[in-house]
């Protein structure tokens, strides 16, 4: 049971897909099992790049949905109301009439529809919420303040199954009760829980369940004893204890991908659930990267929150490195949402400015800067004999040689010293590969770019426990973040440790690879038999 959902934008990444292929490659029969409604499940699979994967819904089976596949509904097939006046967008199309909206189309991918909106005159909306199989899935009703006064779900033939009013309560049309229990519950759950029950009654399977999925403790608390083993599979980044198991429903497991994310609940939480154990969802396999030579000095950093003295000291020390080594070259992944990230991607260009005495605003520069995009395969001294050019012609100031210097030196380290905020987990994984060191500043490390680093053979640095970590042969764990220049310049500058480095990477591959981890899996499935 995947935690993956209709809004999630990086579906790659789902642990539950991750686990799932190692099953898949193995032999093992799987379902993925979804709980929550999902209209676009179909493009989210393939996004996730599984799109024939054995899938099963609950809202299927609540709303009589008995085909896999289909066609979406798409903006071409879509009804212009009469007298209105159309306008466009990548994501939207809008319908006016008389200067008043009265139909917005919600569009994914430039073309499919994913809802539409019909508007009254007194700003009253039904919405009506599509499938990617191209059937109205939902339909909301909501007031002129957009408060949602009831909601039904339908049939593909478009007749309305069940609808929830305001108070949250449930209501079986008469043409549907034979597929219920009841005709009347108190909440969407209630019909959500009976439908999973029947679905796993008689076949008792292992359930593998995010801990992430929406309404986790209900389901949880209710389908474990329906079940030969519930193994929760948790996140790096927990913020809830797991419950404590009664008695009778020891048949529950938990599963923390890293000894860091178990080591970090440890301490979040100050005690572990009984049966925990480590398993990786990523297998490695054997993918050397560049050579030693051809990465040059390319560190990968992993950007993480750290204490703000820190991260200013951190910076520095970094942009000391950058200065002294003229090979050196930094790429950090940050999140250019949290303030944390941005203060220290501040911090190394307030650094860098200090160092050449020159601003990035300074109008120079930007004009250096701005000519330098329109000719990147041009060489920084070409462009400043331009720019000496163009200001002779406008009759301005020229730069001197001690300011054009300053500005091609500032310009230089900012090069190599990137901030990477929308990467995608390709892009990431890219990235890693081709590097000389990676390192995680995060008290739980990205376990699939850990995974990554070392499949490719390069050393990596982290906080805290690691699995993958031989401190001193292919990386360190990190306990001060002022040692970490140290422990940099121990890979980056020496051709033998880096060598020794990969050497252990190679050993540890087989430690961490398919065969290891669907061993690991089988003697959980088999753990007190």
């Amino acid at each position: 049971m995947p935690s993956f959902n209709a809004q999630t934008e990086r579906v790659t990444l789902s642990t539950g897909l991750a686990v799932n292929r190692i099953f898949e490659a193995n032999g093992y029969e799987t379902e993925l099992v979804f709980a929550y409604e999902f209209p676009n499940l179909r493009l989210q699979l393939h996004a996730g790049r599984v799109p024939f994967v054995r899938w099963w819904s609950v809202f299927d089976e609540i709303q009589s949905v008995n085909f896999k596949a289909g066609t979406p509904l798409t903006l071409n097939n879509v009804v212009v109301p009469e007298q209105t006046e159309p306008f466009i967008n990548p994501n939207d199309a809008y319908f006016y009439r008389q200067g008043q909206l009265v139909k917005h189309v919600k569009l994914e991918k430039n073309t499919i529809v994913s809802e539409i909106d019909y508007f009254d005159a007194k700003r009253n909306c039904i919405r009506d919420v599509y499938d990617d199989r191209g059937f109205v899935s939902t339909r909301l009703w909501l007031n002129a303040s957009g408060q949602q006064m009831k909601k039904s779900w339908l049939d593909p033939s478009g007749q309305i199954v069940m609808t929830m009013l305001a108070s949250g309560a449930i209501t079986i049309m008469s043409a549907f009760e034979q597929n219920f229990k009841h005709s009347q519950y108190d909440d969407l759950q209630a019909v959500v829980l009976e439908k999973m029950l029947t679905h796993f009654s008689g076949t008792m399977p292992i359930l593998l369940m995010e801990q992430a999925v929406p309404h986790f403790k209900n389901l949880f608390k209710t389908l474990t004893p329906a079940v030969t083993q519930m193994i929760v599979l948790m996140p790096g980044e927990v913020s809830e204890p797991i419950v404590a198991a009664p008695t009778s429903l020891q048949n529950r497991y938990i599963v923390f991908g890293t000894e860091a994310a178990k080591q970090q609940y440890l301490t979040q939480f100050q005690q572990l659930p009984e049966h925990s154990h480590v398993i990786s969802a990523y297998p490695s396999q054997l993918m050397l990267g560049t050579s030693s030579e051809q990465a040059q000095s390319n560190v990968v950093i992993r950007y993480g929150a750290l204490d703000q003295q820190v991260a200013k000291r951190l910076a520095n020390a970094l942009c000391e490195q950058l200065f002294d080594d003229d090979d050196l070259h930094f790429q950090v992944l940050v999140n250019a949402t949290e303030k944390a990230h941005v203060q220290f991607k501040l911090w190394v260009y307030e650094r860098i400015q200090q160092e050449y005495g020159v601003y990035f605003t300074d109008s120079d520069f930007q004009e250096f800067e701005k000519t330098r995009n329109l000719a990147p395969q041009a060489s920084k001294a070409d462009v400043m004999d331009f720019l000496d050019e163009q200001y002779g012609r406008d009759q301005r100031e020229p730069i001197s040689e001690a300011k054009q210097q300053q500005i091609i030196n500032a310009y230089q380290a900012r090069e190599r010293f990137e901030f990477e905020s929308a990467l995608s987990s390709d892009a990431q994984q890219a990235l890693v590969q081709g590097a000389r060191l990676f390192i995680d500043l995060n008290p739980v490390p990205d376990e699939r770019l850990q995974i990554v680093a070392l499949s490719t053979g390069i050393p990596q640095i982290a906080f805290g426990t690691s699995d993958f970590i031989k401190p001193e042969i292919n990386g360190f764990t990190l306990t001060d973040v002022d040692e970490l220049p140290q422990m940099i310049t121990y890979f980056v500058n020496s051709l033998q440790h880096w060598n020794r480095a990969l050497i252990e990477n190679v050993k540890q591959i087989q430690l961490h690879s398919e065969t290891s981890l669907i061993h690991a899996w089988e003697a959980l499935f088999n753990y007190g038999k």
